[in-house]
């Protein structure tokens, strides 16, 4: 499993992002982790420095072929994957 550092941003929809080489890492506020192949380092900064991060994901979510790779649901205080 790659593991990806991100940070936490502000938006409504998006929980914190991160970046490798070629790869974007975004987790939503409801847990799901995507990860976007392809994305070079220049469409990440312009991604991050963004105004709306929504819109400009959904310009990437046109252009790159994603992978779910995780979602987590809680219930009652327990985690399953």
């Amino acid at each position: 499993m790659i593991i990806i550092q991100r940070q936490t941003v502000s938006s409504t929809r998006i929980r914190s992002i991160g970046w490798q080489p070629n790869t974007l890492e975004i987790e939503f506020k409801d847990g799901v982790l995507y990860h976007y192949h392809g994305v070079p380092h220049s469409e990440y900064i312009s991604f991050i420095k963004s105004s709306s991060l929504g819109s400009a994901l959904t310009l990437i979510e046109n252009i790159i072929i994603l992978e779910l790779t995780r979602k987590i649901y809680i219930y009652g205080g327990g985690a399953t994957w």
